[in-house]
């Protein structure tokens, strides 16, 4: 889909630029919602080794706008999502669609609700975990 892949180009271009000299690849991961979500970004040597860095904050809006590009109809969207950029400019990405998503701080269920408002599902692609959040939020 050309929308995706715009928004995917951007947001490589960003992440590429965040890699420094002597850097062999940017390692993004994003966990969301629609109220709330949670991005890391670690840049990694060529001997594996990582470090923390801090990425332009457009990239946060490229992935909430893939979040909606991405949406279909019973399936909903994602929740979280790794993109890896290398220094030789290649991006690779994956999409967690179904498994709860790991967050380093606890988000209240109700952003479970509201992430279900705005990107519904059919009732087969609630996965058990996101039942038991929107229970927990009195849904």
């Amino acid at each position: 889909m050309l929308g995706q892949r715009i928004i995917l180009e951007k947001l490589g271009k960003i992440l590429y630029s965040s890699i420094p000299i002597g850097f062999d690849s940017v390692l993004f991961r994003v966990s969301a919602t629609v109220p709330v979500g949670q991005v890391t970004a670690r840049v990694a040597r060529v001997d594996g080794t990582y470090v923390s860095v801090l990425v332009d904050e457009a990239a946060d809006r490229y992935t909430d706008e893939l979040r909606a590009n991405m949406w279909r109809e019973d399936l909903g969207t994602w929740f979280s999502a790794e993109f890896t950029v290398t220094a030789a400019g290649s991006l690779h990405s994956t999409f967690n669609y179904d498994d709860e998503p790991s967050w380093d701080f606890p988000i209240d269920p109700s952003c479970y609700v509201q992430d279900l408002e705005r990107f519904p599902r059919s009732a087969q692609h609630i996965p058990e975990w996101l039942r038991r959040q929107v229970e927990l939020a009195g849904g």
